[in-house]
């Protein structure tokens, strides 16, 4: 397969939001850069009733989520079930944001 794309719900979703899902790929052997950029799609009827599509580029990095549930007293082992990434991925970020100060001594501590 040259491409791959996930489409999950996202978070908070409900079905009373009808079709609402992120899209991101997984997998692209001929699109590059910004083609590849993940983004959130929802179907919506105007005033007249017609329907299209919104679409809204996902903007939260892994970075940015790791930080907030890092923050938020996650550990790593929670982070990588709830984000749904791989392990090493985490840890990146993780070091990265304490590093850079992003992550909080006390969220550290609460995590250990």
């Amino acid at each position: 397969m040259d491409t791959v794309i996930a489409l999950k719900h996202p978070e908070g979703y409900t079905p009373e939001m009808g079709a609402d899902f992120t899209v991101k790929f997984e997998k692209s052997r001929h699109l590059f850069g910004r083609d590849t950029a993940g983004f959130e799609a929802r179907l919506i009827t105007d005033k007249q009733g017609r329907q299209a599509w919104e679409v809204e580029e996902l903007t939260e990095s892994n970075y940015d989520r790791v930080v907030k549930l890092a923050n938020d007293g996650h550990s790593q082992a929670a982070i990588v079930k709830q984000l749904k990434i791989h392990k090493s991925n985490v840890s990146r970020a993780w070091t990265k944001a304490i590093a850079n100060g992003d992550i909080t001594p006390e969220a550290i501590k609460s995590a250990s």
